[in-house]
């Protein structure tokens, strides 16, 4: 589902993780895990005092859930999106 279609009562009650998710799912693609944050903050009518004293954790949060994958200059995606290439060499002897 679309995070327009939840209402605000619903957005409150999932976890950082959840929204993290759908807004990955929308984008299609990597962002910064900063802006995710800002945009979960946006939508949860977070003052600018609150981003900066959870952010550090919301990096915490992704960094260890499974479900991510932490890429260079501070990208994340879902992991299901990058499933490692496995390349096995047959030996003929």
């Amino acid at each position: 589902m679309k995070l327009k279609g939840y209402t605000k009562e619903e957005l409150e009650s999932m976890s950082y993780t959840e929204l993290a998710e759908i807004i990955l799912n929308e984008k299609g693609s990597s962002m910064k895990i900063v802006d995710i944050f800002k945009k979960i903050c946006k939508l949860l009518e977070m003052s600018d005092a609150e981003f900066e004293a959870r952010v550090a954790d919301f990096f915490e949060l992704i960094s260890t859930d499974k479900n991510f994958i932490v890429l260079e200059k501070g990208f994340c995606d879902l992991r299901k999106k990058h499933t490692p290439k496995v390349v096995i060499e047959e030996d003929d002897e």
